[in-house]
């Protein structure tokens, strides 16, 4: 999963090649169950574009690892993030002129 600070909300991109799913019926199901993942976490997320890469052997892997894999590094990127997203937001943060 790569993961930068763009927008001010939490974006997905799915990049699922052949080479490492082979088969369509395979590849649809993964990018289902993390579509639906990013979609009951975006709430919780920093402010990232996420793209999601499988590694090999991810074609085998049952729903429930999937789905525990995308919330480990969900957890990851969050802590990852954390310090630098605070930062980012504060510094964008501007007082209004006092009169």
């Amino acid at each position: 999963m790569l993961a930068r600070i763009n927008k001010p909300f939490p974006r997905l991109g799915l990049a699922f090649s052949k080479k490492k799913i082979p088969r369509a019926v395979d590849r649809n199901r993964v990018k289902r169950i993390v579509r639906e993942q990013f979609r009951l976490t975006q709430t919780t997320l920093p402010s990232v574009d996420m793209i999601v890469m499988p590694k090999a052997g991810t074609r085998n892997a049952k729903n429930t690892s999937i789905i525990a894999s995308f919330h480990a590094l969900c957890e990851q990127l969050k802590q990852k993030l954390g310090n630098q997203v605070e930062q980012s937001q504060r510094s964008s943060f501007t007082l209004p002129p006092q009169i």
